[in-house]
């Protein structure tokens, strides 16, 4: 079978999108381009832009795992483009494993001041691990990794089956195993501490084990596998732990007596502006890209300035913005302005600095509203304001919250379209159950930029300081005291 067929044949079928498995969608195929901890070269990234312009709408949405992903995607490829991008390290050697979930790790792995360890060597080694082990592709698509090595901008709040999350112990660095084994996104410690050298074998013992008791789980619908969770659901975290144990010629240790984990932080805005790297003398630019949308001519040119103002290298961060590293000191003022020139900002507090979407009622069929569009009317709005602090603001079209799994300050849950009216209820305030305090329902969009205004009018006159976030200012306040304050 030719790999331009591949995309055809199994539009219908993926869960989960990748390059030679495509989705359909309204608006023509769904595709991805996944990259192993976000990260990629100016070369790889203008081979990004020449595809979405030759072959899809034009644009690329940057996702919330670090991916690239193209809508309106043509259904007949020519099978050198799909060789090319092998070439250039953008597509799976194996199309087998193209449907597999990226492996995530911090933006700023290798440069960031405060990390324990450069990950970026494990996050290549478990890539090339999928490449060689052909039996990996039946695991399930949703099967994913993630490896945090202390930095000042941590991912592991994102929802990853497997978290390795490195501590310092007795001046050495090890990595604590955390498994998502409930809720999404709800890290469980398994106690287990790890070498670095130790990692790449237990993932892989992990992964042969899901393969082996996975067929004892009943399928719920069609072909569709179980997740991780299910498994250990199922059999015990235990029994599950020792099977992939017996896999390795090396003892395990275990520890329960460390900290918790912190609660998440603003790290994702804390990669937004200019930064100091590890690097001495050098920075990098943590740049906000308007609800992870840009068009193919800012790709090509973000590209370029990567080249003349760093060393050529980009990174994508699952808060769907973007960084480019390496830059010394003196170009940076300079690399700022023609970031501007390209209609981006760099700013943690602009209003799309914190705004998530979802791909709306125009991309999907769950959703009950425009997102996309709405989202980016509020921004609008918002940028005649006088916010100084980051906000979180999040569009979603139904309940699954596709497009982002973390809290935020505002959530805008979509929930009908009826007499040429989308309404949305409003909930606030940080809550990891839910989506927080709900505050209003049934609010026609209309209504909703110049009550969102008044919201943050009252936070920003009532908080208790400026340092007080818009969700810690909301958690201290009943529902029904928050209406009064926002009248």
């Amino acid at each position: 079978m030719e790999k331009s067929d591949c995309l055809v044949q199994f539009s219908q079928k993926m869960t989960c999108p990748g390059l030679f498995y495509g989705t359909s969608t309204f608006d023509g195929i769904l595709s991805r381009i996944r990259l192993a901890g976000g990260m990629l070269n100016a070369q790889q990234a203008r081979e990004v832009a020449n595809f979405s312009e030759q072959f899809a709408d034009g644009f690329i949405q940057l996702t919330n795992r670090a991916n690239f992903q193209f809508r309106g995607v043509s259904q007949n490829l020519p099978e050198k483009v799909f060789r090319n991008l092998q070439a250039l390290k953008l597509a799976a050697a194996t199309p087998k494993i193209d449907h597999l979930r990226n492996i995530m790790a911090s933006p700023t792995a290798g440069i960031d001041t405060q990390q324990l360890i450069d990950t970026r060597p494990l996050v290549n080694a478990w890539d090339e691990t999928l490449s060689n082990y052909p039996e990996l592709g039946e695991l399930s698509a949703k099967f994913s990794v993630g490896f945090d090595g202390g930095e000042s901008v941590p991912v592991y709040h994102h929802p990853n089956d497997i978290w390795f999350i490195a501590t310092g112990l007795n001046q050495d660095v090890y990595f604590r195993l955390y498994l998502n084994a409930e809720k999404r996104g709800n890290l469980v410690n398994t106690g287990i501490l790890l070498e670095p050298k130790q990692c790449l074998p237990f993932t892989l013992a992990l992964a042969k084990t899901y393969l082996e008791l996975s067929p004892e789980i009943p399928k719920k619908t069609g072909n569709s596998k179980p997740r991780l969770r299910q498994i250990i659901a199922h059999f015990g975290r235990e029994f599950y732990l020792e099977k992939a144990k017996s896999l390795l010629n090396f003892p395990l240790t275990r520890n329960f007596d460390l900290p918790e984990l912190p609660p998440e932080n603003l790290g994702e805005y804390r990669h937004i502006g200019i930064h100091p790297q590890r690097q001495a003398g050098l920075f990098y630019l943590g740049i906000v890209i308007p609800i992870g949308r840009l068009q193919a001519s800012q790709l090509k040119k973000i590209a370029e300035l990567s080249e003349i103002y760093g060393s050529g290298n980009l990174r994508l961060t699952p808060w769907q913005n973007l960084l480019i590293p390496d830059i010394s000191k003196q170009k940076i003022t300079q690399l700022q302005r023609e970031i501007e020139n390209l209609g981006l900002s760099d700013s943690p507090i602009h209003p799309y600095a914190g705004l998530v979407a979802c791909a709306g009622s125009k991309g999907c069929a769950s959703s009950a509203t425009d997102t996309t569009n709405h989202a980016l009317i509020l921004a609008e709005h918002l940028q005649q304001q006088n916010l100084d602090i980051p906000l979180k603001i999040h569009f979603t079209g139904c309940p699954k919250s596709c497009a982002k799994h973390t809290p935020s300050d505002i959530t805008l849950l979509g929930i009908k379209h009826e007499e040429n009216q989308e309404f949305y209820q409003i909930y606030a305030g940080y809550n990891p159950e839910s989506f927080g305090k709900q505050i209003y329902e049934n609010v026609s969009f209309p209504q909703i930029p110049k009550l969102i205004e008044r919201m943050l009018k009252a936070y920003q006159k009532t908080r208790i300081n400026p340092q007080e976030t818009f969700s810690e200012f909301t958690n201290r306040h009943h529902p029904d005291e928050l209406r009064k304050l926002f009248q």
